[in-house]
């Protein structure tokens, strides 16, 4: 609690003397208060929402990884297919298209890394 102006006598010197003064008005109160909400420190209600955030982001780098195994396979599928088939037949046109869409699809999800790993290789 805070006061302005205690009431009572006061002495002020000058110049001239001592002069002695009462002052007897109003006095002034402050008072406050501070509440701590230490539970909130501990948990926040942010904290569910940026967790389920962050399980989903490990979710979706899961299925991406998936995916690009399972383009791998394809890929080394067609390659082998493509390698042992006689040039000029069908079924090698065929597994050159599907080796083809499958570094495609490996282009996109590496986000062109692939391409760059198959061009390093044959060099």
């Amino acid at each position: 609690m805070a006061r302005g102006m205690s009431a009572g006598p006061r002495d002020y010197i000058s110049d001239t003397g001592t002069i002695t003064t009462s002052y007897y008005g109003p006095t002034y109160s402050i008072e406050g208060s501070l509440t701590f909400h230490l539970e909130r420190l501990a948990y926040s209600g942010q904290e569910a929402r940026l967790e389920r955030l962050r399980l989903e982001r490990v979710e979706a780098r899961s299925r991406i990884t998936q995916r690009v195994i399972d383009e791998i396979a394809r890929w080394s599928k067609a390659t082998t297919e493509e390698r042992d088939s006689p040039e000029g037949t069908e079924q090698r046109a065929d597994a050159t298209a599907r080796r083809v869409a499958a570094q495609m699809a490996l282009d996109v999800w590496t986000a062109g890394w692939f391409s760059e790993y198959l061009e390093g290789k044959a060099r």
